[in-house]
């Protein structure tokens, strides 16, 4: 794969696991701490349920395998995982993380 065209589909990867992120933070940024009691256990069908997420999000998340860790509030701006997904390229591994305080990895490893 073309070195531009690889950045370019990782970015679009790492900009849909931020956009799941975001609508999470949204919701609690909107809500008050009693109306995301709870929200650590919650499970990507109850965000959809919530309508937090939407069914597509759902569907994107299911069809890249992306791992949700959970999204708690109140565990304040530790660095937690939240979303992981694990590309291929041609030459490597990358594993992408989103982690609770907004921040991102990119961790690339060669094929064997």
């Amino acid at each position: 794969m073309h070195i531009e065209a690889r950045g370019a589909e990782l970015k679009r990867h790492m900009d849909a696991l931020s956009s799941l992120d975001g609508k999470l933070r949204q919701y609690v940024f909107n809500h008050s701490a009693r109306e995301t009691v709870g929200f650590g256990r919650k499970t990507i069908k109850d965000f959809v349920s919530m309508g937090i997420l939407s069914c597509e999000d759902e569907v994107y998340i299911q069809k890249h395998q992306i791992k949700f860790y959970g999204y708690d509030p109140t565990r304040g701006d530790k660095k937690i995982s939240v979303f992981e997904e694990a590309l291929d390229t041609t030459l490597n591994h990358v594993r992408l993380t989103l982690y609770s305080d907004g921040s991102a990895d990119t961790e690339e490893s060669p094929k064997k």
